[in-house]
């Protein structure tokens, strides 16, 4: 797995991008969901909205640094360089290009490595829901995304696992080997890795799947108080004793499942569960609100009239959660208030100093200091193409400060922040 290659170049691509979950039907949209350094309960700045379709051209990887003619004898500018960790430099805020090199489609989640600086995963997926491609699935940086391994899922159930799309995964914070993920359009259930992305079990046993359809889930959240506690939502309405939108939920690391009767008569759109510690689960869906329960689904308090299920803890002990109407703040679960400055976000994620949340939609980001977030600004696009824009994951390397943004059709992005 350390067959690194350096970013290169790839044709610009007309692709329509059917992008998070809207319904049951195979050829409708999916939805996103999940822990990177200053984010809980897996969200990882990972969250998903509604029928979101990227049009247009992708543009170009960025590679190793070169000059040249083209045939018709006009210069061409010189391929920007992307620096390895050890070289990045706080300065003017400016994005650069990481995709993963090669025709390997869209960017999926992506992960900031629990434990190894400089260390960053990103899911790759070709061709839109319904579609698969032999170079779908995990793809690992170890240089804050200068140069990408070869595909990881290569073992037993690899390309199982990646017949659609991980709209989220988690990586255990103690080790890091064991890796979680869900398949949008794809495998169903809730599939595990012991071996760091290379083999991989379902963990969803046919007593609970009979009654989730397709086993179709589209979020998934580690307890950031107990990695054997996982949640899950499911991208359809389930039947039998808990009908309706259910949660699967573990509380030893897959090994046995049981089923949460969520807050909705049916599955809602956009919906993942955002979890706190093992009292306080929520049900986060940006069209149908945020519920919280504290007794396990018994009873379920809506709290706010849009949430999606991605959540940042700052330093002060408050939590933020991006919605419809711009980004939330409270500091119990209980009681949110609408965080100025801020806009419709889907993804947020942040260090010890600063918080970012962005807009899948408009493609604009927004910061915040974490430390006394009272409001929010615009975060620069500098560097990146409009046609790039529209940040459905995003993950920050506290180590580096380096801002990750995924982007679907727009590709994999990063940032040095100051």
């Amino acid at each position: 797995m350390n067959n690194l290659v350096p970013n290169s170049a790839t044709l610009p691509t007309l692709l329509c991008v059917l992008a998070l979950g809207c319904g049951s039907s195979m050829n409708a949209p999916g939805v996103a969901s999940s822990g990177s350094t200053g984010a809980i309960a897996g969200t990882d700045g990972s969250a998903g909205g509604s029928e979101n379709t990227e049009n247009g051209g992708r543009p170009s990887n960025v590679g190793t640094s070169g000059s040249g003619n083209s045939s018709g004898g006009s210069p061409t500018a010189p391929t920007p360089v992307v620096l390895p960790c050890p070289s990045l430099k706080p300065g003017e805020p400016t994005w650069e290009r990481i995709t993963p090199p090669g025709d390997v489609g869209d960017g999926q989640a992506i992960r900031v490595h629990p434990t190894e600086s400089g260390t960053v995963f990103v899911m790759m997926h070709k061709g839109g829901n319904g579609a698969h491609y032999p170079t779908d699935g995990l793809y690992k940086s170890q240089d804050c995304g200068a140069t990408w391994s070869s595909l990881i899922n290569t073992g037993v159930n690899g390309d199982t696992v990646a017949t659609g799309s991980w709209w989220s995964f988690v990586i255990d914070p103690i080790d890091p080997n064991i890796i979680y993920t869900i398949d949008g359009y794809g495998a169903g259930g809730v599939w595990k890795s012991t071996n760091g992305g290379v083999d991989w079990i379902q963990t969803i046993p046919t007593e609970q799947g009979q009654y989730i359809p397709n086993l179709f889930l589209n979020g998934l959240a580690m307890d950031p108080t107990d990695r054997l506690h996982l949640v899950a939502t499911v991208h359809d309405t389930c039947t039998g004793p808990a009908a309706g939108g259910c949660l699967p939920e573990t509380f030893d690391g897959g090994a046995t499942w049981h089923l949460i009767k969520g807050p909705d008569p049916g599955w809602s759109e956009g919906a993942g569960p955002i979890i706190i510690d093992k009292k306080r689960l929520f049900y986060a869906t940006g069209f149908g609100g945020l519920a919280l329960t504290t007794d396990g689904g018994v009873t379920w308090k809506k709290v706010a009239d849009s949430g999606y299920p991605s959540i940042y803890a700052a330093p002060d002990g408050n939590f933020f959660v991006t919605s419809n109407n711009g980004v939330l703040k409270s500091s119990d679960g209980l009681t949110w208030s609408l965080l100025p400055g801020s806009g419709r976000s889907v993804p947020i994620t942040g260090g010890d100093t600063m918080l970012y949340a962005a807009d899948q939609w408009s493609g604009a980001y927004y910061v915040a200091d974490a430390a006394n977030p009272s409001e929010m600004r615009k975060f620069t696009n500098a560097g990146m193409p409009e046609s790039a824009h529209g940040a459905a994951f995003m993950a920050y390397d506290k180590a580096h400060s380096v801002l990750y943004s995924s982007n679907f059709a727009g590709g994999v992005w990063r940032i040095v922040t100051p």
